[in-house]
């Protein structure tokens, strides 16, 4: 019975310091997920990030770094002074991981990272230039069959036509989705440092060349060559979608067998 107290006291004494240092963060979470730039997708990345810790529970424990962690709360409360909230909780989530232990999996961290409320973020710093990518690998994609086609900054034009591809199709929302669930299966799979960085390389470069497709095959009907209907349209962007996460979960699976059946055991 005094053990389960302690055990229950020393949990709680942790929860509170945490909240003590890091409220600042929780307040400004909070803000960004209910002002209408970021949707609310986070807070089910960290559910599913709380999943795997009550599943794992027992091999995190022996990973703890608790003085690395005091490290880090450090440089948080330092970077408190200078830094921007969205860069103070990077310090912040490794404080946490190393206390419990979660740095040995970096498919979490990287789960707890793509929590946070980054696609308004991402989306003004890479929004363009994504659309430049998908515009010019657009190009090249069509242009066996449409000769006289040229891109003009993210805009490209044929047959008189001018087709843009405007920022809810530069791919950012997908790039988001895609790596939350490029590093949830990294996670199932436990897979190391090296082979989630690597996992997590491939993922961008496979969901780029997605969103790419998805606009060279939309390219007729935006350009009014052909008529689809809407659903049509939505249709294509979900099937490429759902094309890039069967290869991906196919790429995941060539795992050597001795690891998989140590996973399974």
């Amino acid at each position: 019975m005094c053990k389960r107290l302690n055990k229950a006291l020393s949990a709680a004494g942790i929860l509170i310091g945490f909240c003590a240092a890091f409220w600042p963060l929780g307040l400004w979470y909070g803000r960004r997920l209910t002002d209408g730039g970021d949707e609310p997708l986070g807070l089910v990345v960290l559910v599913l990030v709380a999943g795997l810790a009550i599943g794992n529970q027992r091999q995190m424990k022996d990973a703890s770094m608790p003085k690395t962690s005091l490290v880090f709360l450090g440089l948080y409360l330092l970077s408190s002074f200078w830094l921007p909230p969205m860069l103070r909780c990077i310090p912040a989530i490794l404080c946490i991981a190393f206390y419990f232990g979660w740095h040995t999996r970096p498919s979490w961290l990287a789960l707890l990272l793509l929590s946070l409320p980054v696609v308004a973020t991402l989306q003004f710093y890479l929004g363009y230039p994504m659309r430049v990518i998908s515009a010019e690998t657009t190009r090249w994609l069509i242009w066996p069959f449409v000769n006289d086609i040229v891109r003009d900054g993210s805009t490209l034009s044929a047959y008189g036509k001018v087709v843009g591809v405007d920022p809810p199709c530069s791919g950012v929302r997908m790039l988001w989705m895609g790596l939350v669930y490029t590093n949830l299966v990294a996670a199932m799979g436990q897979m190391s440092w090296l082979k989630t960085i690597a996992f997590n390389f491939l993922a961008v470069f496979l969901l780029l060349i997605t969103n790419s497709v998805r606009s060279a095959l939309l390219f007729a009907p935006e350009s009014g060559i052909i008529q689809i209907s809407e659903a049509m349209h939505t249709g294509a962007g979900v099937i490429c979608y759902l094309g890039a996460i069967l290869i991906l979960l196919r790429i995941a699976a060539m795992e050597p067998r001795s690891t998989r059946v140590q996973l399974i055991s």
